[in-house]
């Protein structure tokens, strides 16, 4: 019969602790279908317990300033975040070449819906998906982003539409969470 995961002390570990056969995952990734204050308390109290093997992803839906981006990262290493991740998510015009960091699904200069929504996957920049002559949809059935053509697997485009991807307005949600997590 499977162990499931269990808890000895404060650290989890999986396996079997009776025959000391325990494993080590390469990490773990908190769930991301909540708003992004959520996300980071998740992370900080796994990532109290890692030394690595934990990231967190946050993913930028506006273009932020040197500034801000300092004033972001120095708010959540307020928490016990040890690992983090800023991507810009980007768009483009497939036909008259409008480019900006955010997520759009129809150009707001020439009004094309044949968009191409770029992020970052497991460490590198690819797009998500291309919108054609159709534009981009959110497939009710599956609950992800549909179109021309896709380049992420069904469940990385049904993920994507879950998380809360960062804008200057969500500054308030972290500082509220820093009230919440003695540190």
């Amino acid at each position: 019969m499977k162990e499931p995961l269990r808890k000895k002390g404060a650290i989890f570990v999986n396996g079997f602790l009776e025959t000391g056969r325990v494993y080590l995952t390469s990490g773990f990734q908190p769930p991301y279908d909540g708003e992004l204050g959520k996300q980071l308390r998740v992370s900080a109290e796994g990532q109290a317990y890692a030394t690595g093997g934990s990231i967190q992803h946050i993913f930028l839906n506006e273009k932020l300033d040197a500034e801000e981006k300092k004033k972001l990262i120095d708010k959540i290493f307020k928490l016990p975040v040890n690992y983090i991740t800023l991507t810009p998510t980007r768009s483009f015009c497939n036909d008259c070449g409008y480019a900006v960091t955010g997520e759009l699904t129809q150009c707001p200069k020439c009004g094309s819906k044949d968009i191409m929504i770029y992020s970052r996957i497991i460490g590198y920049v690819r797009p998500i998906v291309k919108g054609g002559k159709e534009g981009i949809i959110i497939d009710p059935k599956k609950g992800i982003y549909d179109g021309e053509e896709q380049y992420w697997r069904d469940e990385r485009r049904a993920d994507w539409l879950t998380r809360d991807k960062f804008t200057k307005d969500k500054f308030e949600s972290i500082e509220e969470l820093e009230e919440l997590v003695m540190l």
